[in-house]
C-alpha cells in the first residue's frame, strides 16, 4: 500500500507511504514477523533516504537488520545490507 501510495502524483503521497510503512512495520512487530518487520523497515528506511534523512534511514533500518543471524543471502537481506553500507554511521548533530 505505500509502494502504491508513492507512485501517487500528490502532495501528500510521502506521508500516506510513511503511515503505511509504519503500520506495517507495528503490525510485524506485534506478530513476531521479523522477515515482514525488515520489509517494512527498510522501505520506510529507502523513504527517509528519499528525503535526505540518512539518520534516521539508519536508525529504522539498523536494529531489526541485527535480529537476523541467518538468511544473509536472501534478497531482502541482500538490500538492507546495501542499503546500511550507504548509510553513514555516526550520528549527526
Amino acid at each position: 500500500m505505500g509502494e502504491l501510495a508513492l507512485q501517487e502524483a500528490g502532495p501528500y503521497c510521502a506521508t500516506e507511504a510513511e503511515v503505511c510503512f509504519n503500520q506495517a512495520l507495528a503490525t510485524a512487530r506485534k506478530q513476531g514477523a521479523l522477515l515482514w518487520q525488515l520489509r517494512g523497515a527498510l522501505h520506510l528506511a529507502q523513504l527517509r533516504v528519499g528525503q535526505g534523512r540518512l539518520d534516521e534511514a539508519r536508525q529504522i533500518l539498523d536494529p531489526v537488520y541485527a535480529k537476523f543471524v541467518e538468511g544473509f543471502e536472501t534478497a531482502d537481506l541482500r538490500v538492507a545490507k546495501m542499503l546500511l553500507d550507504e548509510l553513514p554511521t555516526g550520528l549527526s548533530t
